[in-house]
């Protein structure tokens, strides 16, 4: 048993009897009495802090704990300059997108929807198809007014939100009264996986 690692002290059973003449003799005064004097210094409760073993170190300086010593960090020449008083926040200003691109997707949504289930419904249930196809062209009109007021931008013309109301509505009618549900189904899951293969290509 190796008695001068400090990390393998070694169990109690396997320290040495002190009967058997291995401490030296002093009585109860002796550092070595009783073997719970003598290991205790070997355990990792009595090593040096580790504060302690960077400041023994020599450093360049050629003194303990110099102000060259690598464990302490420099002091700064100057104190941190702080910000008296608070920054202005600057407006992040709102982009617009070009175009009439959500209009336009809405409006070839809606055909073929409508269109699609013109043969399965009622007249009662394609008219409200319509109704709320306008309705939703309206709000998105009024929307997009509001954001123009908003954020001071120049306004659009107004006009492609009528034109897609009108157009959307006739263009599902005449598909659904010339080509059929059925042939409008096809040519929209047709047109959407072509549309998603175009996306995932170059999206």
């Amino acid at each position: 048993m190796d008695r001068g690692r400090p990390d393998d002290p070694g169990a109690p059973d396997s320290w040495p009897d002190p009967a058997a003449g291995l401490w030296r003799p002093g009585g109860a005064d002796s550092d070595d009495a009783a073997p719970t004097e003598v290991w205790p210094r070997h355990t990792a409760d009595n090593w040096p802090r580790q504060d302690e073993a960077t400041t023994r170190v020599d450093g360049p300086s050629g003194h303990h704990g110099g102000p060259g010593d690598p464990a302490r960090p420099p002091e700064p020449a100057h104190p941190p300059l702080r910000r008296l008083t608070p920054a202005r926040l600057k407006p992040i200003v709102q982009e617009r997108r070009n175009g009439f691109w959500g209009l336009a997707t809405g409006t070839v949504l809606f055909v073929m929807v409508a269109a699609g289930s013109a043969e399965y419904v009622s007249t009662a249930v394609r008219f409200a198809e319509h109704v709320v196809f306008w309705a939703l062209v309206g709000v998105a009109a009024l929307v997009s007014v509001h954001r123009e007021h908003r954020y001071g931008w120049e306004p659009k013309p107004r006009w492609p939100w009528a034109f897609a109301a009108v157009a959307g509505t006739l263009t599902a009618e005449v598909l659904a009264l010339t080509a059929g549900s059925a042939v409008v189904i096809v040519g929209s899951l047709i047109t959407l996986a072509l549309l998603l293969f175009l996306v995932l290509m170059f999206g």
